[in-house]
């Protein structure tokens, strides 16, 4: 399960190398810009799944409690009328919740 799921988000960081390249290339600095916040949150995850001796529950608990960080700056971003600041931290979450769903995907896999 280790493996499979450190395999998944280096490949998913790969992809975001060669998309944030493909967009630079067309012009599209700030979809590049876009995508390499999601690949800020797979290296956070990695990150951290890492440090904590690939604890997957340690590790879940707590990308969840950054994931309530980043939900409560995107609550406070639509008070404020902030679009960009609201589609960040929705790209930070929506990638979040892609390594999560994944993660306890892998482990029933197991």
């Amino acid at each position: 399960m280790k493996n499979e799921l450190i395999n998944y988000i280096n490949e998913r960081i790969i992809w975001c190398k060669h998309e944030q390249e493909r967009l630079r290339s067309e012009c599209r600095k700030d979809e590049a810009t876009h995508v390499q916040i999601g690949a800020n949150v797979y290296n956070i995850f990695l990150s951290n799944y890492q440090a904590m001796k690939y604890d997957l529950d340690a590790t879940l608990a707590k990308f969840s409690a950054i994931v309530a960080v980043w939900e409560e700056n995107h609550r406070r971003a639509v008070e404020h009328d902030d679009y960009a600041k609201k589609f960040i931290e929705e790209i930070k979450i929506e990638r979040a919740m892609e390594i999560i769903r994944r993660a306890k995907e892998t482990e029933t896999n197991v």
